[in-house]
């Protein structure tokens, strides 16, 4: 396959054919191949940083938040690297005292390496020992009064008639809990305030999320790669502050949002299922790898809505954006190996 140029000239005299719908497929299809090829100088998923604790004093201090103060149902989830058999805390919530009375923790010294999740005292532990030196996904779900806890996806531990969890734990962290530090990398942490299901959880582990899906409270992609600021992604901005000798390294797990592209032809092409793969194909690009200004945007199709030539424009127009700037973006890796040089950050 080879690059297709964009038509940019949509008005509302003209209509989309299979020509149109492969072409704009093509693109995608050849963009994603070229910047997966471009790998060697941008690690597996765009944005290769995740943040590196010290197991000695490193955390994120996420201050004092009444939207993450959760006593229903709820959702946690992380991407960690564990480089040490002691006790590493993921994430904690406390009351501003100096006692922890709700963390989440992969737990070393009473459970052998197992995740343990502590509610004022009482543990519930995984199946599983997390395994040390590899990328793993962490997930644990309340539910009324029923505990899950998952690794990778897969259901590792189920506890019901669990203790309630107290009111005013506000003051939340991300690798601290009393004198248990987490020592290694970690990535991609959410919080909820719905349980999510096992299929849930599934479909968006490996997924970058936009921030604003619903029941979703709290989201620190961990990527920023330098500087002293964890960024919630979520409207509540609850930015948390990196505390210690935290550093940035370029580790992160794989995550590909890529979809199925499809060839069509006139009398085969399924309308609302082909948008909504090329509108998420194209978002799934743009925060996997780049994020041009001027972007567009993405919109979800359902039944009833009429696709004009402004939305013909808008797809053609973010498919030669993200290509572009995908082009600079290597030329920029090439020429002073990093994805911005130059005064103004980038080439041209």
């Amino acid at each position: 396959m080879t690059w297709i140029t964009p038509k940019l000239d949509w008005n509302a005299s003209t209509s989309m054919n299979a020509v149109d719908w492969n072409r704009i497929e093509n693109n995608i299809l050849e963009l994603y191949n070229y910047l997966n090829s471009i790998q060697y100088t941008m690690p597996v998923g765009g944005n290769p940083y995740s943040l590196s604790f010290d197991g000695v004093n490193d955390y994120v201090n996420l201050a004092s938040s009444a939207v993450l103060n959760i006593t229903g149902d709820l959702t946690i989830e992380a991407w960690v690297y564990v480089t040490q058999t002691a006790d590493s805390a993921i994430v904690s919530w406390n009351n501003a005292a100096t006692t922890f009375p709700f963390h989440w923790l992969i737990n070393y010294s009473a459970a052998s390496g197992k995740v343990r999740l502590n509610l004022s005292g009482t543990p519930y532990d995984s199946n599983t020992v997390v395994p040390l030196n590899t990328w793993v996904h962490l997930a644990a779900t309340i539910s009324g009064s029923t505990a899950t806890l998952y690794l990778n996806g897969v259901v590792d531990g189920t506890f019901t008639g669990i203790v309630a969890r107290s009111s005013g734990n506000t003051f939340l962290t991300i690798s601290k809990s009393d004198a248990q530090w987490f020592k290694g990398n970690m990535d991609d942490v959410r919080i909820w305030n719905v349980a999510r299901t096992q299929a849930q959880i599934q479909a968006n582990m490996n997924n970058y999320l936009l921030g604003d899906e619903t029941g979703l409270v709290g989201y620190w992609k961990l990527n920023e790669g330098a500087g002293l600021l964890a960024a919630d992604a979520t409207a509540n901005k609850n930015n948390g502050s990196l505390v210690g000798g935290v550093s940035w390294v370029t580790s992160a797990p794989n995550k590909n949002n890529q979809d199925t592209v499809k060839n069509r032809d006139v009398k085969s092409i399924d309308y609302l299922s082909s948008i909504n793969r090329i509108e998420n194909n194209l978002d799934a690009i743009r925060l996997a790898f780049i994020n041009p200004v001027g972007y567009l945007g993405k919109k979800t199709w359902t039944v009833g809505k009429t696709f004009d030539f402004n939305d013909a424009n808008r797809l053609e127009t973010n498919v030669k954006q993200l290509y572009d700037l995908g082009f600079t973006t290597f030329q920029n890796y090439r020429y002073c190996g990093t994805q911005t040089c130059g005064e103004w950050g980038l080439i041209y």
